[in-house]
């Protein structure tokens, strides 16, 4: 319990730290494109992150499943797809999927 308690607030301050990070003037801004439906413009970049993670997850997880984390880590894996397919929260599922990659041990190569 104590585990997943410090994961969920490793998830939850994740996206406060990603915007400082995107704040600091040396990165250099994604590419946006605004919709065609006049709604929130989507960031291609974040969408590829959420595609490239998902899909390693999804390959990795079955060697994971016995490990002590793996339950968590398909609740953040399940998360992090959901936030990814929303309008503005790319940012936050490209975090979700990173944390569970590093729940059971799977480096992201992105």
């Amino acid at each position: 319990m104590k585990t997943l308690i410090i994961a969920a607030a490793a998830v939850l301050a994740a996206p406060a730290a990603l915007a400082a990070n995107s704040s600091s003037g040396t990165h250099q801004g994604p590419t946006i494109h605004q919709g065609g439906g006049g709604g929130e413009p989507t960031d291609t970049s974040l969408l590829r992150q959420c595609a490239m993670l998902s899909q390693q997850f999804d390959q990795a997880k079955a060697a994971h499943q016995a490990d002590k984390s793996y339950n968590q880590a398909l609740t953040l894996d399940t998360e992090g797809k959901t936030l990814c397919k929303s309008g503005n929260k790319q940012a936050a599922g490209v975090q979700y999927l990173h944390s569970a990659m590093k729940l059971i041990g799977i480096k992201a190569n992105i």
